[in-house]
């Protein structure tokens, strides 16, 4: 039998900044799977960073990690 072709990397998005909710869905939205959530999943608090970063290519399906706080970060708008 032929090997499924392997899906073609596709570019993460940048969730910081965003609820912690709102970035869940984003992230499914964009083809991926929600990974770790650290230290809390709690989707009223704001992501501060993720893993991998926005701009890199992932596989569809891939995880992605992000680190949350309670109150927006002071380096968001």
């Amino acid at each position: 039998p032929t090997p499924a072709p392997t899906p073609a990397p596709i570019t993460v998005g940048n969730y910081v900044c965003m609820t912690v909710g709102s970035a869940k869905a984003q992230i499914v939205a964009d083809g991926f799977k929600v990974g770790p959530v650290l230290p809390t999943d709690d989707d009223a608090w704001f992501v501060n960073g993720q893993a991998p970063n926005a701009g890199a290519k992932q596989p569809p399906g891939s995880s992605i990690t992000i680190t949350t706080q309670e109150t927006k970060p002071a380096t968001c708008p």
